[in-house]
């Protein structure tokens, strides 16, 4: 259907026995046939004379179109594309359209009425174009409401996710991301109809993490069945969840620590998503629905609080030569991986830094709460030959860096070719006969398989075949020592 948007209604000033018509119009601007789903969600009555909200009980709804005409109550349209009792027009083909005329009446019953002065009433109807004609047995549709705005993802018939989607609010600062590929189930394995994130307006009254301040309200993510009743629901994979902040309201010196979920009576924070820490806006990784919240912590300039309790430092090996290494170099680069500990009274956001003989090589940003243990991994490069200190934080390590010649594997290579020389020598010795019959071996030749039976030769040859291979050897040395007067 193209881009998606709002087509809003405002009627006013309405009274029984007043009716009116809107008409929308969907092309299908795909490559296939489509089949239209529409579901109405989001209703909300309002009372302003404080004897409930009755508007909606006396509005009545009509929906025609190609091939399909309806009448109900606004409550009893489909509140999901998977509903029992779903609305579908189609075939339409690919780049043709088709209009719906939506009709409503304030209901003139010929009774008193005057429970409904005043009220109100507000709904979404949704639009979604699928490939999928009804039943559709074999998909279903999961609608992902972020403050009325909804998002649709498909899903086989055990909730797996057939695509990505990137759900956001009407003004684009909440988002959640569910991955193709990630399942959505509740506690008895059934497909949730709808995922909704809206504001708790409670927190469980459970503390903050120390030295933090909320700066969002708390919010719920909760599934709904299709009867509507509420469901407990788990992500096969990390569903990401970011929350806008108001930058005004976050203190000076201060930034979001990521997303809080409610667990229990304590908040935990969910694994970091990725995403760079700012004062707009904080993210998370979620496997279940539940109360979340935001909370920031100061950054901090001192980082005393932090300690050091496991360092393993890994120098970077390359093997030089070819086809045979002759030597090694170590320590070029390096990464250091380590545990981390926030042994303060407070949580706080640290930049930490790795340095080689004092010199910066690289650093980490660590959003950490009183107690809790982080692992940070860390890398260097461009480190010359001899020997270094690495330090991080109140630890530091020595290592050797530099080219070292693997001599041993160099003199069993010696061997190998001084081997090889004799061979390929005792070979060059043989004549071998023409087709003619042959000749017999000239003075100094020995045939292969036999012994001379001139000593003199035979020492020959051997010598020979021995400065052959130091030659070779010396060539070898002469090569390494140039390379390692090369090396910076």
């Amino acid at each position: 259907m193209g881009e998606r948007g709002g087509l809003p209604w405002a009627i006013e000033n309405i009274r029984p026995g007043d009716r009116g018509s809107e008409s929308t119009v969907i092309s299908n601007v795909g490559s296939g046939t489509g089949y239209l789903r529409i579901w109405i969600s989001g209703i909300e009555g309002t009372d302003r004379g404080g004897d409930g909200a009755a508007l909606a009980k006396y509005m009545r709804f009509s929906l025609v179109s190609d091939g399909l005409t309806t009448t109900m109550a606004i409550d009893r349209f489909p509140a999901s594309p998977t509903d029992r009792g779903q609305l579908v027009i189609g075939p339409i083909a690919p780049g043709s359209s088709t209009s719906l005329r939506w009709t409503w009446e304030f209901t003139d019953t010929g009774d008193d009425q005057n429970d409904a002065q005043g009220d109100g009433l507000s709904f979404s109807i949704s639009y979604m174009l699928t490939d999928a004609p009804p039943p559709a047995a074999a998909y279903k549709y999961v609608a992902v409401d972020l403050f009325g705005w909804q998002n649709v993802v498909e899903t086989d018939s055990a909730g797996v996710a057939q695509h990505d989607v990137d759900a956001v609010d009407p003004l684009g600062i909440h988002h959640l991301k569910i991955l193709a590929g990630t399942r959505m189930i509740d506690e008895e394995g059934t497909v949730p109809a709808r995922i909704v994130l809206s504001v708790a307006g409670h927190d469980g009254g459970a503390a903050g993490p120390a030295g933090a301040v909320a700066v969002s309200p708390a919010y719920v993510l909760q599934g709904f069945l299709a009867d509507g009743s509420e469901a407990n629901l788990t992500f096969s994979a990390p569903v990401i969840v970011m929350i806008g902040v108001n930058a005004s309201i976050v203190p000076a010196g201060y930034l979001p620590m990521g997303v809080h979920a409610l667990n229990g009576d304590r908040w935990t924070r969910l694994p970091s998503a990725g995403l760079e820490i700012s004062r707009w806006s904080a993210a998370g990784a979620i496997q279940r629905s539940g109360v979340l919240t935001v909370f920031a912590a100061p950054v901090m300039g001192d980082s005393g609080a932090l300690h050091v309790t496991d360092m393993v430092v890994r120098p970077d090996t390359r093997k030089n030569g070819w086809p045979v290494a002759i030597s090694t170099t170590i320590g070029r680069s390096i990464e250091v991986t380590a545990q981390i500990i926030c042994g303060g009274n407070s949580s706080g956001i640290w930049t930490v830094e790795l340095a080689i003989d004092g010199v910066v090589g690289s650093s980490a940003l660590l959003v950490m709460e009183p107690g809790e243990p982080s692992t940070v991994v860390l890398t260097a490069s461009g480190i010359g030959d001899g020997e270094h200190t690495v330090t991080l934080l109140d630890r530091s390590m020595v290592f050797r860096a530099g080219t070292y010649v693997d001599w041993a594997l160099i003199i069993i290579s010696n061997i190998t070719v001084f081997s090889s020389l004799l061979i390929v020598r005792q070979r060059h010795l043989v004549r071998h006969p023409h087709s003619s019959g042959g000749e017999a071996p000239q003075k100094d030749e020995v045939p292969l398989g036999t012994t001379s039976e001139r000593p003199e030769a035979a020492d020959l040859q051997i010598v020979e075949s021995i400065g052959e291979v130091w030659e070779a050897r010396r060539t070898a040395e002469q090569v390494v020592e140039r390379r390692l007067r090369e090396r910076p």
